[in-house]
């Protein structure tokens, strides 16, 4: 009879967002897949060192021992080569994890084994599979480098959440980036605060976990509830009210709510300690990676805001004055750019460029190839700055395994190249010919 997986979590995650594997994703893009794969056997039998989410998975699968029936399944699904996959199996055997299922499916995007998998939360490190999966309705986060002491709670498993763009819809955050203006914004709160707002990507999740929070058969040894919940919001006073009544529209409660109105996220999450941390905004969620596991969604308007990669900036952290509600939707300077290899460039531009494509099963679109052509000869500099620029974009819905059948869109993919490379350049916006 074949497994169910109609009635349980289903996660998915990739090997990178599991284990720490940041030095072989370095001999990756600086020496090619053949050498990453060789390093890979020769390693096998030495496990990973714990990845970011390492500990939300451990505390997942902790639920099926507490309870009558199971509740989560987890499903390994990486982008590894197949003869790379085996370390990461070994590794999951050495921490007693208890996963068997697993897909190493090479550069095809995994978006399209979420649905026969049954898919209701994917963690991983890349951003495009990340925003595929919330393109198709899959809570999805991207999750950054571990920070610096992984949380240990083992009786407890603590999930932070963000409000707008997360639990909720992104409705009020557009109210506030199409006005800029934070009364626009608080008055858009009062006159809805009997409206409840609309699901966000990750409140099929919250309410799963109300589910089991409500379970009484589902309990810890002294009785005490196997989740905590906490949100963490920039919101306050006006916008508080919604909120409130949204989630006991819903029938939800968070154990711990959290209304900042600009005060940093960070230390408030420290205390807290969480499993992880979701939140839509790099300005809040790269200072947090730093002290607690997080992962960005990559939803709502602030959804091309990037400041930062997804690796957090080793050092001290520095604890900013508390900011307004209206300037910490805004994400910061770019920090500058370090230059970039031709090997570098042309295996991160083929790996964003195939995200890009979905449909066209790991063969990159003569375009792309041409693009990469004419810009890898550009100096180090230029190269980061187109690298960087291009991981902006998303031009997965402006592109298709044929193209051409489309004209207009084919016009829109050059002129956000062409953009591209005029930004990188610091010149006027030119036109590619990429007929």
């Amino acid at each position: 009879m074949p497994f169910d997986l109609d009635n349980v979590l289903v996660v998915a995650i990739s090997s990178s967002a599991l284990f720490d594997a940041r030095e072989e994703d370095r001999i990756f893009r600086e020496q090619g897949q053949r050498a990453f794969i060789d390093y890979q056997i020769a390693n096998e039998d030495r496990p990973f060192k714990k990845g970011t989410a390492f500990p939300l998975i451990e505390g997942l699968l902790r639920l099926n021992t507490l309870s009558k029936k199971q509740l989560v399944e987890v499903v390994i699904l990486s982008h590894n080569h197949p003869e790379a996959g085996l370390r990461a199996m070994n590794s999951v055997e050495h921490y007693r994890l208890g996963l068997s299922r697993a897909a190493f499916v090479g550069s095809t995007p995994v978006a399209r084994y979420l649905p026969p998998y049954r898919v209701k939360l994917l963690l991983s490190r890349n951003e495009a599979d990340v925003r595929q999966a919330l393109a198709g309705r899959v809570a999805a986060g991207l999750i950054y480098d571990p920070p610096a002491q992984l949380c240990a709670e083992s009786n407890q498993l603590r999930i932070a959440f963000d409000g707008d763009a997360v639990i909720f819809s992104d409705e009020s955050e557009r109210v506030y980036q199409q006005t800029k203006s934070l009364q626009a914004f608080f008055e858009h709160e009062k006159a809805n605060a009997q409206k409840p707002m609309a699901d966000g990507p990750f409140a099929a999740f919250l309410r799963w976990i109300a589910q089991v929070q409500a379970d009484s058969s589902i309990r810890n040894q002294d009785g005490s509830s196997p989740i905590r919940t906490a949100l963490v919001t920039a919101r306050n006073g006006p916008a508080v009210k919604r909120v409130i009544l949204t989630l006991r529209a819903w029938g939800v409660a968070i154990d711990e709510e959290f209304f900042l109105g600009g005060i940093n996220k960070a230390e408030i999450l420290q205390a807290f300690n969480p499993h992880i941390f979701f939140d839509d905004q790099d300005v809040h969620a790269a200072p947090a990676s730093r002290l607690v596991s997080t992962a960005r969604v990559m939803y709502g308007p602030t959804a091309d805001i990037v400041s930062t990669p997804p690796a957090t900036v080793p050092g001290p952290i520095v604890v900013t004055a508390a900011q307004p509600y209206e300037e910490s939707t805004r994400g910061p300077t770019l920090a500058p750019l370090a230059p970039v290899t031709k090997k570098v460039f042309e295996t991160r531009l083929r790996e964003i460029f195939l995200g890009y494509t979905p449909l066209h099963n790991g063969v990159l679109d003569a375009r792309y190839r041409k693009f990469i052509a004419d810009t890898r000869d550009r100096s180090a500099s230029e190269r980061a700055a187109i690298m960087q620029e291009l991981q902006r974009y998303d031009l997965s819905n402006l592109t298709t395994h044929k193209p051409m059948l489309n004209r207009e869109r084919e016009d829109m993919v050059a002129a956000k190249l062409a953009r591209v490379i005029a930004k990188a350049a610091g010149a006027s916006q030119g036109s590619l010919d990429l007929k």
